[in-house]
């Protein structure tokens, strides 16, 4: 699963708590990425009067909203535009192979990833 979020974006803490929740249910089934948007790369120094974030800004929220199992990275050479994102919050569910099976711009909530996963997993 790859979670393109940013660190000031209000939608994300719930999602984070969606993604924890899958993350828990599915175990070592499953495997997050969480790319933050807000790269110096995608943003510059500052973009709407937001600072462009860090791995440590990253980090920092993944501990307190996140798991410790999930990893991070910083879209510094635009994965978003790989997949078609260009929405803070939207995620991306692969299958074994990478193939997309499963996108949603924005936030989507615990039941669309769920539902998603199952159909991954069969």
């Amino acid at each position: 699963m790859l979670w393109f979020m940013a660190t000031w974006c209000p939608t994300c803490v719930g999602q984070a708590g969606a993604i924890k929740q899958i993350s828990s249910e599915y175990g070592n089934k499953i495997s997050v990425l969480v790319i933050d948007l807000w790269a110096i790369q995608n943003v510059g120094k500052s973009f709407k009067g937001l600072n462009a974030e860090t791995m440590s800004d990253l980090q920092a929220f993944i501990a307190k909203y996140g798991s410790p199992q999930w990893n991070a990275a910083l879209d510094d050479d635009g994965v978003a535009v790989k997949y078609g994102i260009y929405k803070v919050d939207s995620t991306v569910i692969l299958d074994s192979n990478g193939k997309p099976v499963f996108t949603n711009l924005g936030p989507s909530g615990y039941e669309p990833l769920k539902n998603a996963l199952v159909k991954v997993m069969v």
